[in-house]
């Protein structure tokens, strides 16, 4: 019964899934690569404004951008647009690998145009529409940027229930104030940019090399974004999207994974070929710290509560480092890098949360949840959640929510019950997660689907879907 159940939660989320998006589809190939050499990514957006008075559908085609004297083509599928669909949404267009340079115009046709679903407008002849818009975009080598096609859908019809196409285009806005949630995408070393208040994507920032973790620091206004492959900290002043430095990490060979202490001022970092774990002096911008034990650390987490075990090991400020191949998770004073607790935890410890004294930690193998009573040391609950928890993100208002990989779904897991409260289906493969305080809101991203799915928290209801050009691998979020 329960698996019934279950199917059928899927069968609805799928039918939902394809009202929201209605039947216009994004282009992107399946081996769609980073920027390289002289070129850069941009990723085209269709958004639309006002009402149509009817039914109105086309098929997009044809896109360039005019460089000079020359035409480039985007190289982007025809994609099939239709008024009741789109309206009031926000849709991926495509992506596309261009050559670096300042672009002047865009061009695309309208093609297979329907009127109240008719193939032929009120003429009687089919039509299809070249349109050409002015632009501003330059382009940079390894950059990544975003373009905006807006439809008018206001007066979309003429009296005579001809088709009126109402146009604009624009780039991406360079400066923010907040509400932004940070989506970085490593097949195309791609960081999107999502305001928060409408769930759009307003801006893309492409950094070299392929990317890893993020982290939000709202004290500078900074943003951390580690590289595995460059072997290097990125960081943007969040203020205008600008690098404003580049943080070498010699002593590493692909760190993945980092947190970042409360105050700012250090980020803990690990990297598991080297089996160790580094303390960043954030002022100095050098290793502080660090560690070198063989169990090939992987997520990290800081957090402070105090804990007294004695000498190096005495202290408020923590992390806790999963281990899968040892099936340990260990307990570091942050302070010193001191090793002072390992903790059995299943057979494929993975995502890690710390809340109220209780260190929560995901066994992808064993689909479950052990929760941990760091200052009693044991064992205070094992939660059985979905097929291949990875992921945990805390609401602050007394729910956990744990993304199952395996299952295409959320687990709510409440703070001390032994069961999972809800399962929801949320898209396939779920994985890194964030919260909107302000907004009620939870951000999943489904890695392989390269979407993003949003969730109001009070009612574990899905609001609508994000689409991007790549596959989304960290969040996290400035408000």
């Amino acid at each position: 019964m329960a698996f019934k159940n279950n199917l059928y939660l899927k069968i609805l989320f799928f039918l939902f899934i394809l009202l929201i998006t209605g039947c216009a589809g994004s282009q992107i190939g399946p081996h769609q690569k980073a920027a390289g050499p002289d070129t850069a990514l941009i990723t085209i957006y269709l958004e639309t404004v006002g009402q149509c008075s009817g039914s109105v559908s086309f098929v997009l085609d044809e896109l360039s951008l005019l460089a000079g004297e020359q035409w480039h083509d985007l190289n982007i599928q025809p994609v099939l647009i239709d008024s009741r669909a789109v309206a009031g949404k926000q849709l991926l267009v495509g992506l596309s690998n261009m050559p670096i340079g300042n672009y002047t115009q865009i061009r695309f046709r309208l093609t297979q145009i329907k009127i109240h679903n008719n193939i032929q407008d009120s003429s009687g002849e089919d039509r299809s529409i070249p349109l050409s818009y002015p632009l501003s975009v330059t382009l940079e080598e390894q950059d990544s940027t975003c373009l905006f096609v807006k439809w008018n859908l206001n007066d979309c019809l003429e009296e005579n229930s001809r088709f009126n196409p109402r146009f604009s285009t624009s780039g991406q806005i360079e400066s923010f104030t907040g509400d932004l949630l940070y989506v970085v995408c490593d097949d195309i070393n791609t960081l999107y940019l999502m305001r928060t208040n409408k769930n759009n994507v307003v801006a893309s920032i492409g950094l070299p090399n392929r990317l890893g973790q993020i982290r939000f620091d709202p004290h500078r206004l900074r943003l951390y974004v580690l590289s595995p492959g460059a072997r290097c900290v990125y960081v943007l002043d969040c203020s205008d999207n600008r690098l404003i430095d580049r943080i070498s990490l010699p002593l590493t060979l692909e760190p993945r994974f980092m947190d970042l202490s409360w105050n700012g001022d250090y980020l803990f970092i690990t990297d598991t070929p080297s089996n160790r774990v580094l303390k960043i002096d954030l002022q100095t911008g050098i290793v502080d710290q660090h560690i070198t034990f063989g169990y090939r650390p992987e997520r990290i987490i800081y957090f402070e509560y105090f804990i007294d075990r004695g000498g190096k090991c005495k202290g408020d400020r923590w992390l806790a480092v999963s281990a899968p191949d040892s099936q340990q998770v260990y307990l570091l004073n942050a302070d010193n890098l001191n090793v002072c607790n390992a903790i059995a935890a299943g057979l494929a410890p993975d995502g890690l949360l710390f809340l109220d004294g209780l260190l929560y930690i995901t066994d992808r193998l064993s689909n479950m949840v052990n929760a941990y009573n760091l200052y009693e040391n044991r064992l205070t609950a094992r939660i059985r959640v979905g097929l291949e928890p990875l992921f945990l993100l805390s609401d602050q208002m007394g729910k956990i929510y744990v993304s199952n990989h395996g299952a295409d779904s959320l687990s709510v897991v409440i703070p001390g019950q032994q069961t999972a409260l809800n399962e929801i289906p949320i898209g396939r493969s779920p994985f890194a997660m964030a919260r909107s305080q302000r907004r009620q809101i939870i951000y999943t991203a489904n890695r392989e689907l390269k979407k993003i799915t949003i969730m109001d928290r009070n009612a574990d209801k899905i609001l609508s879907i994000a689409e991007l050009g790549g596959k989304p691998f960290f969040l996290d979020i400035w408000e």
